[in-house]
């Protein structure tokens, strides 16, 4: 595969495929994982960033790697230049679902099995098997509570056509009001 350069040309050539650009850029990423955010939301250092097998990375999540705040030390702080720094590395374990406009800071593993709610702003490590949410990130009940919990709130659709999902759905939430 031909590289261009980095940019959108180099995306290109990728055939628009999420994961070779970004493995070209140096993440790591294992098999099966789905990533539905923008490409440019793995920073300006995916090679710091890890994701196991069976991740999926929905939309709007933003995985940083360094913290730019530290620039405000230039002006106080003689040991701070601009080729001063602060970064982290990302580690997401296998079977992880990190739900849509999420944030994730540098220096943080998530663990094997996990889940992080929408809109979670994950500032520390989260255990395996484990649901978080919120900001900043709190245990909310391990997965097997989450399953339990989730299981009997399901719909069972008769079919996966569109239109007799909609009535399906209709009927199970619109008529019980």
């Amino acid at each position: 595969m031909a590289y261009l350069k980095y940019g959108v040309e180099y995306y290109i050539i990728h055939h628009a495929n999420k994961v070779s650009y970004l493995r070209a850029k140096g993440a790591r990423i294992g098999p099966d994982c789905d990533i539905l955010t923008n490409i440019g939301n793995f920073g300006s250092e995916p090679y710091l960033i890890r994701l196991g097998k069976g991740v999926t990375i929905t939309s709007g999540v933003c995985l940083i790697t360094h913290d730019g705040a530290t620039r405000v030390f230039r002006t106080t702080d003689p040991r701070w230049t601009k080729e001063t720094g602060l970064y982290g590395c990302i580690d997401i374990g296998d079977n992880v679902f990190i739900g849509m406009n999420s944030i994730v800071l540098p220096g943080v593993t998530i663990g094997a099995s996990s889940v992080v709610g929408a809109g979670t702003v994950v500032t520390k490590d989260v255990p395996a098997n484990t649901v978080v949410a919120g900001n900043p990130a709190r245990e909310l009940c391990s997965l097997t509570e989450y399953r339990e919990r989730a299981f009997s709130k399901t719909v069972k659709l008769k079919s996966v056509d569109p239109k007799r999902k909609r009535v399906c759905l209709e009927e199970q939430f619109w008529t019980k009001q």
